[in-house]
């Protein structure tokens, strides 16, 4: 069984939490072990997963 997201169904508040979510996930990655600050891009990833999944569950996406 495959998931499919039915991106036709979605409004401004989907595609502005989705561009803001991969901004936050792109900062983390490529600032990751850098001394100045230090990032964890695993866990952004981890941060970016667990809200996927709670606002999918929640009905965020549907």
């Amino acid at each position: 069984m495959t998931m499919t997201i039915a991106a036709s169904n979605w409004g401004w508040p989907q595609y502005v939490y989705l561009i803001l979510a991969f901004l936050s996930l792109f900062g983390h990655i490529t600032n990751h072990g850098k001394q100045r600050h230090p990032y964890n891009g695993y866990l952004g990833l981890c941060n970016f997963l667990i809200a996927f999944c709670l606002l999918t569950a929640g009905g965020f996406f549907a």
